[in-house]
C-alpha cells in the first residue's frame, strides 16, 4: 500500500497559535497561554480556558539552542531554568478532540500551541 493512503482522512483538524513576547501580563487573556506567577518571574502556569493544565510537556529552547524538556505539576506551574543571557522560548501544545468551528469552517478536532519568549540578562 503507498505511503500516501496513510496520510488520507476525512477528519479535519485545525491549529490554533498563541504566541507572546514577555513575562509581564499575569493574567491570562487568550486561550491557552503561560501566565508568569508574578512580572518577570520564570515560573509560569500553563492554562487552557483559564484553568491550569496540570502534568503537561513543555519545551525550553535556551539561548544556547539546547532543549530542555519539562512537565508541569499538579497545580499547572513549571519553572524555566535560566542559567544563561539570551532569548529564551518556550512552548507547549494541547490537541482537543470534539467538533467545532474555526474560521467559518467545521473541524473534528483542535490542536493548540502555545509559545513565550522572553530576555535574560
Amino acid at each position: 500500500m503507498p505511503a500516501w493512503k496513510f496520510w488520507k482522512s476525512p477528519k479535519k483538524q485545525a491549529a490554533k497559535l498563541f504566541a507572546k513576547a514577555g513575562r509581564n501580563e499575569t493574567h491570562s487573556k487568550t486561550d491557552f497561554e503561560f501566565v508568569p506567577v508574578s512580572a518577570q518571574s520564570n515560573t509560569m502556569t500553563l492554562t487552557y480556558l483559564n484553568t491550569p493544565v496540570k502534568e503537561h510537556a513543555v519545551v525550553v529552547l535556551t539561548p544556547n539552542k539546547e532543549q530542555i524538556k519539562l512537565s508541569t505539576d499538579q497545580q499547572g506551574n513549571m519553572t524555566v531554568p535560566t542559567k544563561e543571557t539570551g532569548l529564551y522560548v518556550v512552548s507547549s501544545d494541547y490537541p482537543m478532540a470534539g467538533e467545532t468551528v474555526i474560521a467559518g469552517h467545521n473541524v473534528d478536532s483542535t490542536y493548540n500551541i502555545t509559545s513565550i519568549t522572553f530576555w535574560v540578562d
